[in-house]
């Protein structure tokens, strides 16, 4: 969404001006930014003192799905907020490489980082078209589409990264393990 449908979604579902949408869709930019560099940092001194940084990630991307809940079903919070979170939440996205740095060895690290882009940046260009197959099957209406449209897109999203979610959990308990194993016979 944020790549390409955020600025839409403003104008279109919450009836923002183009300059406030922009305003907002550079807010989520900064703050996506900072995201990623903050929960770093965090994510060692979380570490630190007992939460593993599988665990972290996996909150971090709860409540980046929270946040797009609260944005999608209009939140009476500011949207300058809302959208801040979105960006802040969705820099968890970060930790997935160390996540997965945990489970190779050393020397295919490299390999797997690249790998994990590539498969991002497929899933965005994918998901940019889905969502745009989607909308189309409202009609527009001087270059807007319905809100419902944009909703019904979101959703579909949001329960991508559910079942996401659960594929993460369920069994990366196991995986978790091991990979903090693996740091402790490291230490």
């Amino acid at each position: 969404m944020q790549s390409l449908w955020v600025g839409a979604w403003l104008r279109d579902v919450q009836g923002f001006e183009p300059h406030q949408a922009a305003a907002l869709v550079s807010i989520l930019g900064f703050a996506m930014m900072a995201g990623c560099v903050g929960f770093g940092a965090a994510a060692r001194t979380l570490e630190r003192r007992g939460l593993s940084l599988y665990a972290f990630c996996g909150i971090g991307m709860a409540l980046y799905v929270l946040t797009q809940m609260l944005i999608m079903f209009n939140a009476p919070l500011p949207a300058s907020l809302l959208w801040a979170a979105y960006g802040i939440f969705g820099g968890t996205g970060i930790l997935s490489y160390a996540v997965m740095a945990r489970h190779f060895p050393p020397q295919m690290i490299g390999r797997v980082n690249t790998t994990l882009t590539l498969i991002i940046f497929l899933l965005i260009f994918g998901f940019q078209i889905g969502v745009g197959a989607v909308l189309s099957h409202w009609p527009a209406s001087g270059g807007h589409y319905p809100a419902l449209a944009h909703l019904s897109a979101w959703k579909i999203l949001v329960a991508l990264q559910v079942l996401s979610a659960i594929w993460y959990v369920l069994p990366g308990r196991q995986l978790a393990r091991s990979g903090e194993m693996c740091a402790e016979q490291e230490a």
